[in-house]
């Protein structure tokens, strides 16, 4: 799977007024028992439920990498994170976001106070098109990617669950399509990669780079 190229990350981001900031990371690339030092008890616990490796690695990987962002927002390396009974994470005090990942690639979305939901999937050779479409609604015609952006864009205004949402597609080129919903529109959304290739989050380069904009 082929990533965008998208700018690294800042190490200390700044949420301007309005604003929506995506991250994209890959699930592959930290060694999981580092990621998973970075978790709690209860997310180690959670890891161990999954039965394929694979998932259980991303996973692992995934949710440490919320966290490393997360944090970078509050400016500490140990953030307490809240969790929904259905499981979704959130902060009690700090900015809201929104998780998504595909196989090998997650999305976070994060923004200072607005209602947000990002969805992501990999556009792959074993799509259930006929089952899509009946759930969708959707026309005979449909290609696998339309009926995959479709159930993106129907995930992230769930997760966003305003009742006037603003939505966009994030072009994330031929392998993966993405939707992102926000309860306003932004300002501006800025996109940035999360570099987990490398040995240690704090390793990449300081600075505050711009970002891609959508």
């Amino acid at each position: 799977m082929t990533a965008p190229e998208w700018p690294s990350g800042p190490l200390d981001p700044a949420l301007a007024r309005g604003e929506i900031h995506v991250w994209q990371a890959s699930l592959d690339g930290w060694r999981t028992g580092q990621a998973l030092a970075r978790l709690t008890d209860a997310e180690r616990a959670r890891a161990a439920e999954i039965v394929r490796p694979s998932a259980r690695s991303r996973w692992i990987v995934a949710r440490a990498s919320l966290r490393v962002i997360l944090g970078r927002y509050l400016g500490i390396e140990e953030i307490a994170l809240a969790v929904e009974p259905g499981g979704r994470p959130y902060l009690d005090d700090g900015p809201t976001f929104s998780v998504s990942h595909s196989r090998g690639l997650a999305l976070y979305a994060v923004a200072a106070n607005t209602p947000l939901g990002v969805d992501v999937e990999l556009v792959r050779d074993e799509v259930p098109v006929a089952a899509l479409r009946r759930r969708l609604a959707a026309s005979d015609s449909s290609t696998p990617r339309q009926l995959l952006a479709q159930w993106t864009r129907r995930e992230a205004l769930l997760k966003c669950a305003s009742p006037e949402p603003w939505t966009c597609a994030i072009d994330l080129g031929r392998d993966s399509v993405a939707t992102l919903a926000s309860a306003a529109p932004p300002s501006q959304v800025r996109l940035w990669t999360f570099d987990t290739h490398r040995e240690s989050p704090h390793a990449e380069r300081r600075g505050r780079p711009t970002g891609a904009p959508i």
